[in-house]
């Protein structure tokens, strides 16, 4: 074992009244070659190799994160309380985002629109 960190509760976890999962423990990892990042239920912790904590990202649409998926230039994050799809770079700026509440074709091949 190299090091240990803990899972950090949500900020929102008084909230929740789920006495199993709910807002709890840790959402998705991923790493590149110089960077490892664990998803919590509303933020993103980036560690370097030596699992020094280098970030911590976190947007308002970051609700429920469900995972992610790291890529060299940024993480693909998704949202379920925002019906969410992110791509954040490495300081924290939505590159990209699309949601199908956004996507009207979407929306009526689902019958939601």
């Amino acid at each position: 074992m190299l090091k240990t960190w803990p899972i950090l509760e949500s900020r929102f976890r008084q909230f929740d009244l789920n006495p199993r999962g709910g807002l709890r423990g840790g959402r998705g990892i991923g790493s590149t070659e110089d960077r490892l990042v664990i998803a919590m239920t509303d933020r993103l912790y980036v560690f370097d190799r030596q699992w020094n904590q280098v970030a911590e990202l976190t947007h308002p649409l970051f609700g429920e994160v469900h995972d992610i998926l790291v890529e060299p230039d940024g993480v693909w994050v998704t949202a379920t309380a925002s019906d969410a799809l992110l791509k954040v770079g490495w300081d924290g700026q939505v590159l990209r985002s699309w949601s199908w509440r956004k996507d009207p074709a979407l929306a009526e091949a689902l019958g939601l629109g």
